[in-house]
């Protein structure tokens, strides 16, 4: 993208960085920052920590018992469409529904005067811009998210605006009253993530005042990016190893034909606690396949990275994949060439992908950077694991499913994250004839 970076892959040299000591929080795609803003709640100490501590509410296990019947549903009605046809498009069915699970209830405002396909395509449209050269000529992707962004926020604002006047009154209420906006949700369960957005920007702005209709499109945008994109990857991911692993899916089966036999056919939100298999499954996936590929920090000080001295300035990348690659409880040194068998799952699948390593101390991973490290460590992590298990419990209870394609996930484009290459995705689902 036209940025000079050093990727660094020593845990030891990253801890400071991480830490937000001597460096920080910077996103280097022009791109992005123009769609969505530099992050100024990431890089600035007080705005992050107001900004954490109602993220932290609005993604917590209250906030996640709340939410759980609303996303039961939309995985249920998804699920049940893919079973009536008999099949589905892995990657399309996956983006599909961590949009639906984004824009009804994830952010926290439901969008009833627009339909929501139009909605869904905008988006798509806004994403497909992210990560591209910002090149603002006729037909570039560029070009077509900085219109998508342009009519979402002309046809959301009636109802957005309405959202942002009810919780700036609120948050000066709160003022008034002594309360800081950052303390005023303590112990609520009802904080939506766009809520939650909204009131830490109006903590850190001088009298309250402030919150524009490109701020407040800004807010929404960003929250389906950090909701919908991660949940797509991994869903995807998810769905796809299962396929192309019958030893794992079995076992995944197996132990929901367990909870079902103990606790009868509706999944519930107590049940997710009693998964230890699928657990293990979410987190074996994302070591091999990170829905994000780490995160970039601008040095403050000249820096000493090992036998390197960096100079001020300059942008290091940690890479979740690298860092997992060389994990030193699964990595054995060799330099030689080519993958490490720990990571190869299109060559040795049934070696790289085992989920029970991380069900004994002896073989659990140490490096575990999917959803970063410090100070940045990924408030929606809970949040994730939870939809991703509501799915595959959902599709292990109801049915089976493989690829038309085994070779789908090898042909798949990988920049920036994984996506389908359109006709490859293709996937039989297969009813079982008693729901287990």
């Amino acid at each position: 993208m036209g940025t000079q970076v050093y990727i660094v892959n020593d845990v030891d040299l990253l801890r400071k960085p991480l830490r937000d000591e001597g460096a920080e929080f910077l996103i280097p795609f022009n791109s992005f920052v123009a769609l969505l803003g530099s992050g100024s709640q990431m890089t600035d100490p007080h705005k992050h920590t107001a900004w954490r501590k109602l993220m932290m509410l609005a993604t917590g296990s209250g906030a996640l018992e709340r939410m759980f019947p609303d996303i039961l549903r939309l995985v249920q009605g998804h699920v049940h469409s893919w079973a009536e046809v008999g099949s589905f498009d892995m990657f399309g069915a996956a983006t599909e529904l961590s949009l639906d699970l984004a824009t009804h209830v994830l952010i926290g405002i439901r969008f009833t005067q627009t339909d929501p396909q139009w909605i869904r395509n905008e988006f798509k449209c806004f994403m497909r811009g992210l990560y591209v050269l910002p090149i603002q000529l006729p037909g570039t992707a560029y070009s077509r998210a900085l219109q998508a962004r342009k009519n979402l926020a002309q046809r959301l604002w009636g109802e957005l605006g309405v959202e942002v006047k009810r919780v700036t009154e609120k948050v000066q209420t709160s003022k008034a009253a002594g309360i800081e906006p950052s303390a005023m949700h303590q112990g609520c369960s009802q904080l939506g993530m766009l809520e939650a957005q909204i009131t830490a920007q109006l903590d850190w702005t001088e009298g309250g005042q402030g919150i524009t209709k490109d701020d407040a499109t800004g807010y929404l945008l960003g929250n389906l990016v950090g909701s919908a994109d991660t949940t797509r990857g991994g869903m995807f991911h998810t769905m796809a190893l299962l396929a192309m692993s019958d030893r794992v899916r079995g076992e995944v089966v197996k132990e929901q034909l367990q909870l079902v036999t103990a606790h009868g056919p509706d999944l519930t939100f107590q049940q997710l606690h009693e998964m230890p298999y699928l657990d293990a499954v979410v987190r074996e996936v994302m070591r091999l396949l990170p829905a994000s590929s780490g995160s970039f920090r601008r040095l403050l000080e000249d820096t000493q990275m090992g036998a390197y001295t960096l100079p001020k300035g300059s942008i290091i990348w940690w890479h979740a994949g690298l860092l997992h690659a060389t994990d030193p409880v699964l990595w054995d040194g060799n330099t030689r060439g080519g993958l490490p068998l720990h990571m190869d799952w299109e060559a040795h699948l049934e070696q790289a992908f085992l989920p029970e390593r991380w069900l004994s101390k002896e073989g659990r991973p140490r490096h575990y950077y999917t959803f970063g490290s410090g100070r940045h460590l990924c408030l929606g992590m809970q949040l994730y694991n939870m939809e991703v298990k509501m799915l595959v419990a959902e599709m292990a209870r109801r049915g089976d499913w493989h690829l038309l394609d085994e070779k789908m996930m090898s042909k798949a484009d990988k920049y920036p994250l994984t996506k389908a290459k359109p006709g490859t995705d293709a996937t039989v689902f297969t009813v079982r004839p008693a729901t287990l």
